[in-house]
């Protein structure tokens, strides 16, 4: 039995990686803050509501996950906001620490208990995979918290590739330019299916861990991504 986690697995990104893992012969824990979204998601999964701005939901979380299965092949680190639109001395603090809390603390507490796990389990290993963004290289304006919160997540990438790679545990970085979900709303710009960002976590989940992926860009192939400054 193969294993995965996703979080913000109830619409959208999360909920296009779930449905391609599962149908990849996954068993999947999805987590997300409304119960009913998430098995709409897929009915069959573990399904563990949770703000995972709270650590100890997180901690519940994975508790009953480790309570259900002996090993953890794959985490999503999926669940994420946009934030304020606004210059960047007029974003409140509050502001700014909530987009942080959502888009990169809980994403580095969900990597420790996957972490923890996967160097347990025998044989180690595993695959996680955070879900960035192309804000990560080139920041839109006036998106200043999602901006840092993206170049964070590039951060938790690397170092949980240095720090997994004696265990045989990779961690992959996927950079979204305009998927098309409720998150990135009317955009004005080209859009793309995000269920064939589910066909790409599914297809790198299937690789061998002696092979890992460490950063893959995916986007509209038109949009405004290549020239701008």
């Amino acid at each position: 039995m193969r294993t995965a986690v996703v979080t913000g697995a109830g619409r959208g990104i999360g909920r296009s990686i779930a449905r391609a893992l599962a149908s990849s012969g996954f068993s999947l824990a999805l987590i997300g803050r409304h119960e009913d979204t998430l098995r709409e998601t897929v009915a069959d999964a573990l399904i563990l509501p949770a703000d995972v701005t709270d650590a100890a939901a997180v901690d519940a979380a994975f508790a009953a996950i480790a309570g259900t299965w002996p090993r953890l092949d794959v985490l999503v680190n999926n669940a994420g906001a946009f934030g304020p639109t606004k210059p960047l001395e007029d974003v409140g603090r509050d502001e700014f620490t909530g987009i942080l809390a959502t888009n990169l603390v809980s994403a580095f507490w969900c990597t420790q208990h996957a972490v923890r796990a996967m160097k347990a389990q025998e044989p180690t290993g595993g695959r996680i995979f955070n879900i960035g963004s192309i804000s990560a290289q080139k920041p839109r304006p006036n998106s200043v918290a999602y901006a840092v919160s993206k170049h964070g997540m590039t951060g938790l990438t690397r170092s949980t590739n240095l720090e997994g790679r004696a265990f045989g545990i990779s961690c992959t970085q996927l950079d979204i330019g305009n998927a098309k979900s409720a998150m990135s709303g009317p955009m004005g710009e080209p859009t793309f299916d995000p269920a064939h960002i589910g066909t790409v976590v599914a297809t790198l989940a299937g690789l061998p861990h002696d092979v890992s992926v460490l950063e893959l860009t995916m986007l509209a192939t038109a949009m405004p991504f290549l020239g701008r400054s």
